[in-house]
């Protein structure tokens, strides 16, 4: 067999041998993916001759070529470890992504496929002999994992679960973070995940001193559930999180933020979160798009303070407290086609109590009805409203008192009944522009905005559902 090659100066013939050669070198650096069993003796080359380290396997592949994969069988990995990732800490790791590579189980099973931390041996959760569950680089993935009891020095970098060096190019897919515990001294952040793009994963029962949870991360579609920040805000997500189809519930932060601080929400719900001693019960300081705050708790802003909402429904939220400062639904910030209603606030001996609905912010185009406060029901020390619903009357154009006749107030259906005085009534604004309602439906459908987070439709129009 003949081979040329061709050049600016014609063909030239090449060896066959040397072909091959080529070809076998381009082999090489194709390295193949690497096989862990519990119990495996091997080199990891095959599951027959699987090794029994993740790590050893990662350590074996030549390079970092984002084609490798290390395919790891159920059981419960809580041996070996490395340190210094990242480079300059102590901090044990018990598997260090160092190298743009995927691991992954090998049925996507995370309920049987266990990385596991340690705590400290003294007795305390954060020491001198503390294990990170895992550490990845940039460029790395991790697939199909629970996390679970991993810990960070007392000086650590946070991310007692996952500390990922980069938030846009490490990926953490379906994953259960739950129960690891970032250091309670220092300012630490992050006892599930720090940094990284989180995918279909549960973040659960973590610790930090802010965002218990998930710090500085993207996370679609997950659940992050029962996290704590013990002594600062953002129990759930704290500080620069992207956060969109997620579910956050049941977490707490000292000083308010239960459920997320300095983030940004959409189509997400937030329920059940506590803000103890501050504001915010489910969200503080953040931007919340086409989002549900039903049922949570603080000492203002029962729902969300000092946030912007866009199309959010806010109900059922709560201020207790002999100092509350009112907002049961919302306490400052500014609100865009919100529906505010059955939030509450309690009697107090020391703050304003005031504002069941909304106490100290802007609206436009919202309805805020049915609460009940210690002072003014509805609205409190309003900065601003405009084409708003609530009673009693408030200053500013366009602003109704009617009942704004929801489908079905008492089984939750705040969508707007078909004579509603909500309905074409609000004012347009740039943002609504390509926006859909809180239904996911067209935000501008006649011609004029509706107050609230939904949009009515009038019988007999396509694709009309409730």
């Amino acid at each position: 067999m003949k081979f040329f090659w061709f050049c600016s100066k014609g063909f030239i013939r090449i060896c066959p041998a040397l072909v091959c050669f080529l070809w076998s070198g381009i082999l090489v650096i194709r390295a193949a993916d690497l096989y862990v069993t519990t119990n495996g003796t091997g080199d990891g080359s095959s599951w027959a001759n699987a090794t029994n380290s993740i790590q050893g396997a990662i350590d074996t592949i030549s390079g970092s070529y984002n084609t490798n994969t290390v395919w790891v069988s159920n059981g419960v990995y809580q041996t070996s470890g490395v340190t210094n990732y990242p480079t300059g800490t102590l901090l044990t790791n018990r598997v260090a992504i160092y190298k743009a590579i995927t691991v992954r189980s090998a049925n996507n099973d995370p309920t049987n496929t266990i990385i596991k931390g340690a705590w400290a041996s003294d007795g305390s959760t954060n020491g001198p002999d503390s294990v990170r569950c895992v550490y990845m680089f940039a460029g790395s993935s991790l697939i199909g994992f629970t996390l679970t009891n991993g810990s960070t020095l007392v000086s650590g970098f946070g991310g007692a679960g996952v500390y990922a060096e980069g938030i846009a190019n490490c990926l953490i897919s379906n994953c259960i973070i739950v129960g690891n515990a970032a250091d309670f001294v220092n300012l630490t952040y992050a006892g599930g995940v720090r940094y990284g793009t989180v995918k279909n994963c549960i973040v659960a029962g973590n610790m930090a001193q802010s965002a218990g949870g998930v710090y500085y991360s993207k996370v679609f579609d997950s659940r992050i559930l029962n996290n704590s920040g013990a002594s600062y805000s953002g129990g759930g997500a704290g500080t620069g999180c992207l956060l969109s189809n997620c579910t956050l519930s049941g977490n707490s932060g000292k000083v308010g933020s239960g459920g997320a601080y300095q983030s940004t929400l959409i189509n997400c719900t937030l329920s059940n979160n506590y803000g103890y001693g501050g504001s915010g019960g489910g969200a503080n300081a953040c931007i919340l798009t086409n989002c549900v705050l039903i049922d949570n708790y603080s000492l203002s802003g029962g729902g969300a303070a000092a946030s912007t909402l866009y199309n959010c429904l806010v109900a059922g939220n709560s201020v207790t407290g002999a100092w509350n400062s009112g907002g049961g639904g919302t306490y400052g910030g500014t609100l865009y086609n919100c529906t505010v209603v059955s939030n509450y606030t309690s009697y107090t001996t020391g703050g304003s109590g005031g504002g069941g609905g909304v106490a100290t912010g802007r609206m436009y185009n919202c309805i805020v009805y049915f609460n009940i406060a210690f002072t003014n029901n509805n609205c409190h020390n309003m900065m601003g409203a405009t084409n708003c619903c609530t009673t009693p009357a408030i200053s500013g154009d366009g602003n109704i008192t009617g009942n704004p006749m929801f489908v079905n107030t008492n089984a939750g259906n705040y969508r707007l009944a078909e004579y509603s005085p909500c309905i074409n009534t609000g004012t347009n604004q740039d943002w609504m522009t390509n926006a859909v309602d809180l239904d996911g439906r067209i935000r501008i459908r006649y011609g004029r905005v509706d107050m609230g987070a939904y949009e009515h439709l009038y019988k007999g129009t396509i694709f009309s559902v409730y």
